[in-house]
């Protein structure tokens, strides 16, 4: 049943679709509903995925403060190292040898109580 989501013919319509993947289950619908928008051109392009860019990387940073308010920081390295080595000092162990490894505060927020 699963290989009959992967081979979606392209003229199946969304309503056949959506069948499909009620009746697949949890992990047989997302393949179906994966599989079949990709057939439908919906997901041309994932060029925000985290397998599609090889450098702008990111992840969200969260600090609690003594008063309660929950700070968050989103933290942009825009070049990625490619080649890594052992580090000269115990801490970190791997260290980039190819180029410095620079980080940004992108994006900060601030949730009170």
């Amino acid at each position: 049943m699963l290989f009959a989501a992967l081979c979606l013919p392209i003229g199946w319509g969304l309503r056949t679709l959506l069948t499909l993947a009620l009746s697949l289950g949890e992990v047989g619908s997302a393949l179906a509903w994966g599989t079949g928008m990709s057939r439908l051109g919906f997901l041309t392009t994932h060029g925000f995925s985290a397998l599609a860019l090889q450098d702008c990387k990111g992840f969200l940073r969260f600090r609690i403060s003594a008063d309660g308010a929950l700070h968050g920081a989103f933290i942009a390295i825009d070049r990625v190292p490619r080649v890594w080595g052992m580090s000269e000092t115990p801490q970190p162990v791997l260290a980039p040898t190819d180029r410095s490894l620079t980080s940004r505060v992108h994006d900060q927020f601030v949730i009170r109580k």
